[in-house]
């Protein structure tokens, strides 16, 4: 089980790690912005420009009543 959960965090770090080094400043391309969803508790959100990113990307998206609840834990 710790193995499990080792190779989760590590895979998820990784992730992480290579979508902050695509999102420069939290910036998206043009070529991604039709891939982005607005939710509704976002607008103000420290961390959208990168989540913003990771949904663009596929790796993230929100609930799917239009939320995406950024200060939640995560939960696999």
């Amino acid at each position: 089980m710790k193995k499990i959960i080792s190779m989760l965090i590590t895979i998820t770090l990784i992730a992480a790690s290579t979508a902050f080094v695509f999102a420069e400043k939290g910036e998206v391309s043009q070529n991604e912005v039709g891939k982005i969803k607005e939710f509704t508790d976002l607008t103000k959100h420290w961390a959208k420009g990168y989540i913003d990113k990771l949904i663009a990307l596929e790796t993230i998206n929100g609930y799917e009543d239009g939320t995406f609840k950024p200060d939640n834990p995560i939960k696999v």
